[in-house]
C-alpha cells in the first residue's frame, strides 16, 4: 500500500483475510519494488489487487506478479483501456476480487 499500514490491516482483520496474508508493506508502487516482494516471497505466488491500472496493475504484472483489477469511478484519461486485459482477473468489486483471489488460493 502507499496508505497507513494500520488502515490497511483493519481493512483485512474486517473482512476476515488477515489469515491468508503474510505481511503488509507500505512502499513506492514500481516495477522494481514488486520485483524485491517477488523475490522476498519466492515460495509463494505474489498477488496484486488494486484500482490503479497505471500504479498497481502494470508494474506488477511486469514484475511477473498476478494482478486483479478492481476498476473505480474515476478512470484518468491517460488509462488506455486496452490495458485492463493485462490483468489476470478484472473484478466488478472489491468483494469480487477477494473471491477470485481466494478460489485460486484453495484451488
Amino acid at each position: 500500500t502507499e496508505g497507513r499500514i494500520e488502515k490497511q490491516k483493519k481493512l483485512l482483520d474486517h473482512h476476515a483475510l488477515t489469515e491468508f496474508f503474510v505481511g503488509v508493506f507500505e512502499l513506492a508502487k514500481n516495477q522494481v519494488q514488486f520485483e524485491r516482494l517477488r523475490q522476498r516471497f519466492a515460495f509463494a505466488e505474489v498477488i496484486t489487487i488494486g484500482d490503479q491500472l497505471d500504479r498497481d496493475i502494470l508494474p506488477a504484472k511486469a514484475a511477473g506478479c498476478t494482478t486483479v483489477l478492481v476498476p473505480g469511478r474515476f478512470r484518468p484519461y491517460w488509462h488506455n483501456k486496452e490495458h485492463e486485459r493485462e490483468a489476470d482477473f478484472q473484478a466488478s468489486n472489491f468483494e469480487d476480487g477477494i473471491a477470485w483471489i481466494l478460489r485460486r488460493l484453495k484451488s
